[in-house]
């Protein structure tokens, strides 16, 4: 029985203080990637609210023809793509504008089906939708979000009681 020996405190309370600064280091560095995702992703949205606007002087309902226009502008950014929420009585149809042919959206002096450019930085542009191709009926509301870096941020702006045209 003498013969037989356990492991000596020092060598114990060194090796607990090893696993354990091994899984405070496995826990940083997974809390630190996300973190850091995260950070990246809502960074790109940060300080840009209020710099893609709808212009309501060019926002309205034509009823003779099922039309919906609406006027973006973009300030002092570069954005991927807007996306634009349309609101009636019947549902909601999300839009995303960019650089891309759309069936029931054209640009302004454009025709369905043709190229819809998303505004660049320090411009505007002016769309008109199908809202009976897309079936919604007359709209209630018309919200925009940007998406800029592959982020969606928050609505910019938005308007309500779209007037006639």
């Amino acid at each position: 029985m003498l013969s037989k020996r356990g492991i000596s405190t020092v060598i114990g309370t060194v090796i607990m203080i090893t696993l354990v600064l091994v899984v405070v280091g496995v826990v940083w560095v997974s809390i630190n990637n996300l973190v850091t995702k995260q950070i990246k992703s809502t960074e790109s949205c940060f300080g840009n609210y209020g710099k893609v606007t709808l212009d309501k002087r060019y926002t309205c309902y034509n009823s003779s023809s099922n039309e919906t226009q609406f006027s973006i502008n973009v300030g002092d950014i570069i954005v991927d793509s807007v996306l634009v929420s349309i609101s009636s009585q019947s549902g909601t149809k999300s839009l995303k504008i960019s650089n891309t042919t759309m069936s029931n959206v054209r640009m302004y002096n454009g025709v369905y089906g043709g190229l819809v450019e998303a505004p660049g930085e320090n411009s505007g542009f002016t769309y008109v939708v199908n809202t009976n191709g897309l079936g919604i009926g007359v709209p209630d509301s018309i919200s925009i979000a940007p998406i800029m870096n592959e982020n969606q941020c928050e609505v910019s702006d938005s308007l309500s009681n779209i007037g006639n045209c």
